[in-house]
């Protein structure tokens, strides 16, 4: 370890890390309305894709398929996934939903 990077570290240790503040915005208008076809019962939407556009949180895509769901997600993507699933059986059947995070590699 050289000198300097002994310093930073005494600095580090001393006064704290660095804190960088980053603003995210988030298109509200389209994400709630992703989210609310989803959540409907008469839509055949089951699930919505949110993803960083640079700072920006935007709905990235929806659908009906979920093989197609799953290609959504690449390794260098950070992402929300919102999915409809039907549970039951013939007796009762139920709609449950999953809020899924995804970080990339």
């Amino acid at each position: 370890m050289s000198v300097v990077e002994g310093l930073e570290y005494e600095n580090i240790v001393q006064n704290g890390p660095k804190k960088i503040a980053m603003a995210t915005g988030i298109d509200r208008d389209t994400i709630r309305a992703a989210y609310e076809d989803v959540r409907a019962d008469g839509s055949p939407t089951e699930w919505a894709v949110f993803k960083f556009e640079g700072s920006r949180i935007m709905c990235s895509a929806r659908g009906s398929d979920f093989t197609e769901f799953r290609t959504q997600f690449a390794d260098d993507d950070r992402a929300f996934g919102y999915l409809r699933l039907q549970m039951g059986d013939e007796m009762s059947k139920r709609k449950k939903f999953l809020f899924i995070t995804w970080v990339g590699a």
